[in-house]
């Protein structure tokens, strides 16, 4: 939501920096499940008393949304019934709160890209039941099922990949660990807490992999030099979870199949163009993509 429609639609007064501010209390709400009058005071540089009356402000534009206390804890955090007001569903609620426009000029020019649906209203739902260890009641729509279908899940991590969410949930209807593009769901998921737990442990999430980054050797020495400044691999070497790699690889024009991998490293045709970059096994240094079903009992 811009600050102008913001505006529109509460009939308020609230400068632009102020608006700023009760954005960050709403995102560190979301997100980081606490507000502390500190926060707001270290990240903006404003006074305590300027960051608490922040907080008495929120309060009152999003009525029912902030606990003062949670089991003794001091700060603020999120209710049950907790819902965005200022971080409308199409926001980069991730990254940041502020308004970021691409520069206006003739010397600069940017192709338009077309952005994932962000439902920060749903979003909102699955973080409070992931908090409170609860069950979720929804209808999502896949393209299997377009016109939606019912399920029950328990929801364990929100994933995000390139400004799309996914949540991770355990779906009882086909007793296993899923992910679910949060833009799928029709209409607002309902809260269950407290709830029973999973049958049994998510394994393949609990496996980490050691990753690296590597400029396809298939290349010529000077094709890879090239590459070497074209593209930022940093971090060259990193940790991801298991089920993550079923993102990592088309996400970042890596090569996700053995024939995929079998045409990249072969110097007499495109692939070494196709995909100039390659990711490897840390250790081992087999292609990553051979360990995206790693620990998944259903494909071993």
């Amino acid at each position: 939501m811009h600050y102008s429609a913001f505006l529109q639609q509460h009939h308020t007064s609230l400068s632009h920096a102020q608006w700023l501010r009760l954005r960050y209390v709403e995102r560190q709400l979301l997100w980081e499940r606490k507000i502390t009058s500190r926060m707001i005071a270290e990240e903006f540089g404003v006074s305590p008393q300027q960051a608490r009356t922040d907080v008495r402000a929120y309060q009152e534009l999003a009525p029912g949304n902030v606990l003062d206390q949670d089991g003794g804890r001091k700060g603020y955090f999120p209710s049950d019934t907790f819902i965005p007001v200022l971080l409308g569903d199409n926001d980069l609620v991730w990254r940041a709160t502020a308004e970021f426009q691409p520069p206006h000029a003739a010397h600069a020019q940017e192709i338009p890209i077309i952005h994932r649906a962000v439902p920060s209203r749903t979003l909102a739902v699955f973080l409070s039941a992931i908090e409170r260890q609860g069950q979720v009641q929804a209808r999502y729509a896949s393209m299997e099922h377009p016109e939606g279908k019912s399920r029950t899940l328990t929801p364990t991590v929100i994933i995000t990949v390139n400004g799309r969410q996914h949540v991770r949930a355990y779906d009882w209807g086909s007793s296993a660990f899923k992910d679910f593009v949060l833009a799928r769901f029709l209409g607002l998921p309902e809260l269950i807490a407290p709830s029973a737990a999973p049958p049994h442990e998510d394994t393949a999430w609990e496996i980490t992999l050691p990753v690296r980054f590597i400029v396809n050797p298939a290349l010529s020495k000077a094709q890879q030099g090239v590459i070497e400044r074209d593209y930022l691999l940093e971090p060259r070497e990193f940790s991801i979870r298991a089920p993550m790699i079923f993102y990592l690889c088309p996400e970042n024009n890596l090569p996700k199949t053995d024939d995929e991998y079998a045409q990249a490293i072969n110097p007499s045709g495109q692939g070494p163009f196709v995909y100039p970059v390659l990711a490897v096994h840390a250790q081992t240094g087999e292609p990553i993509h051979k360990y995206r079903y790693a620990g998944d009992p259903k494909q071993s």
